[in-house]
């Protein structure tokens, strides 16, 4: 081999050698940083009991349990789910420190018991015939002027009702009445959308039947020159209409809102073991819709009628914005655009109790983004969720 051709091979070998070296530094400098950005790890074992401890549950106690490591906006976390006495808690906790970054935890849902399509009437069971008797008595129409639906039993929170739904004099009527004695458990009356709203004139508003409030009020006229009845009269309105007065009456709450460009006054009250919803129109004082519902418990089962002073009262704004503030290390006036807002359940069946509803509190401070949600009746902190503000 000439002398040019060695002194060629040794050129070509030399800037392989480089070429690998170069690769060789990049590469163990990409793995050094990664290696500089994840930190220290806590580990499963202590991810695991950072999110029971917080729960408050045992390890014993878990029915379902998994955990899994992954990166929730760049930061390394831990995602721990269990459950646990018909509770599911689903948690984020930093894989760096071990802080819980989010969680939240959700009652499970049993099935109800299963009903068969038409169960024959049994002893304790009024039938269906006294069930439609009942109802056209309490919305104060008669059999022969309403257009029934099919009637349904069925299940509504463990107890056994016939579910009836009507139509008379342009109003849409739903009922719920206890098979076992008969008690309304839950009405609604609207206007029929298949039909224009029937106007009530005044002074020919129908009776209703002794002992309950389902009659239709005549319609009020509207505050002159205003064209806005105001909020004392819309809740005047909604009692009469309920047949209670004002000092049995807690939990009351109301707002002004639009439904189809029309301005209604939404009540919501609760007298005698029963929850109250109410639209009344803000133009001329109508019932545009209202919903009575038995709050539960054995004294409204029983037909007995409880204090209105045994409806549990919420904690109010303030309150849950200061327990959202506490949690999360922080002073009222460190937090920025704090925004509460209260959200109700629909279907749970404990109205006005623990788990009937709750306040979202959504805050900004230190660069972080705070997201709470708190049992409006207890306080306790249902889930708690903190991000960095983008």
């Amino acid at each position: 081999m000439s002398e040019e051709s060695r002194k060629s091979g040794r050129r070509y070998g030399i800037i392989a050698a480089c070429a690998v070296l170069a690769l060789a530094v990049v590469a163990g400098a990409y793995w050094m940083g990664r290696s500089a950005g994840t930190g220290k790890d806590v580990g499963e074992e202590t991810a695991k009991l950072t999110a029971l401890g917080h729960a408050q549950v045992s390890e014993s106690g878990l029915s379902r349990y998994e955990i899994a490591r992954d990166d929730s906006d760049g930061v390394p976390v831990y995602e721990v789910k269990f459950t646990a006495d018909g509770v599911a808690y689903d948690y984020e906790i930093n894989a760096a420190d071990g802080s819980i970054v989010k969680f939240s935890r959700e009652a499970q849902e049993t099935a109800p018991p299963p009903v068969q399509d038409a169960p024959a009437p049994e002893s304790g069971d009024i039938g269906e015939a006294r069930a439609w008797e009942i109802a056209y008595g309490h919305a104060g129409v008669a059999a022969e002027d309403a257009a029934p639906s099919p009637a349904k039993l069925d299940y509504d929170d463990g107890r056994l009702v016939y579910e009836l739904e009507f139509f008379s004099g342009g109003y849409e009527y739903d009922y719920e009445i206890s098979a076992a004695d008969g008690g309304v458990v839950k009405f609604e009356k609207e206007p029929d959308v298949r039909t224009a709203p029937v106007q009530t004139p005044a002074g020919t508003s129908a009776q209703a039947p002794a002992g309950d409030s389902s009659g239709t009020p005549a319609r009020p006229p509207a505050a002159s020159g205003t064209g806005d009845i105001g909020e004392a009269k819309a809740k005047e309105i909604a009692l009469a209409h309920a047949g209670v007065t004002a000092d049995s009456v807690t939990g009351y709450r109301w707002e002004l809102d639009d439904e189809g460009g029309a301005r209604v006054y939404e009540l919501e009250f609760f007298s005698g073991g029963c929850e109250y919803d109410y639209k009344i129109s803000a133009a001329d004082g109508s019932v545009v819709k209202f919903e009575k519902e038995s709050a539960g418990g054995p004294a409204a089962q029983s037909g007995q009628s409880p204090s209105a002073d045994t409806a549990p009262a919420y904690i109010g704004e303030a309150r849950a914005k200061e327990i959202a503030c506490s949690h999360a290390g922080l002073t009222a006036d460190a937090v920025a655009r704090c925004a509460v807002e209260l959200d109700h359940h629909d279907g749970h069946g404990n109205h006005h109790g623990a788990g009937c509803c709750e306040y979202e509190v959504d805050f900004k401070s230190g660069g972080y983004e705070y997201e709470y949600k708190i049992d409006a009746v207890t306080g306790e902190i249902l889930e708690f969720e903190r991000d960095l503000d983008d």
